[in-house]
């Protein structure tokens, strides 16, 4: 029994020691803006330099609403990735039927709104952030047509590094 659990310990310590080897094998930094948006204005209030490549997003990204578009110098694109809306809060509360069932409810935030977002720390120059225009559908391939912009933030300005 204890040589069993000597085994599994050591197995254990080694598929960390490769996830970990794995990981630090893929390369790049990123950097985490803290962004404000008003009005349809955006302003960044804090840039955060992560020493870690990018975090995989899983899951429904292909569809949710909103956009960002990374773009080098010369305005190509460098990155871009998907995200909830972040003028909507999510909650969850019991039916008012006492039935006992959770039902979501999404409530649209007004004022100010805080909201971060991940860019590549190379090579990044300019982020423009777009959501899904009034009336389209969510899927995973959308026509340019389909985006309106919110805005962009300009990395020099920001204090964001290239």
């Amino acid at each position: 029994m204890r040589t069993a659990m000597i085994m599994m310990t050591a197995a254990l310590v080694v598929g960390i020691g490769l996830s970990a080897s794995a990981g630090q094998g893929a390369t790049g930094t990123h950097q985490l803006l803290l962004v404000e948006l008003d009005a349809d204005a955006l302003k960044v209030i804090q840039v955060d330099q992560v020493a870690q490549p990018l975090p995989k997003r899983r899951g429904l990204e292909k569809t949710l609403p909103w956009r960002l578009q990374v773009q080098a110098k010369d305005g190509s694109l460098i990155h871009s990735s998907r995200f909830e809306d972040p003028t909507l809060v999510r909650g969850e509360f019991h039916a008012p039927d006492g039935s006992g069932r959770i039902e979501p409810v999404r409530v649209k935030r007004t004022g100010k709104v805080h909201f971060s977002i991940r860019v590549p720390a190379e090579g990044a120059d300019r982020v423009v952030v777009q959501r899904l225009k009034a009336g389209v559908a969510r899927q995973s391939v959308q026509p340019e047509s389909a985006w309106e912009k919110v805005g962009e933030i300009d990395l020099g300005k920001a204090g964001g590094g290239r």
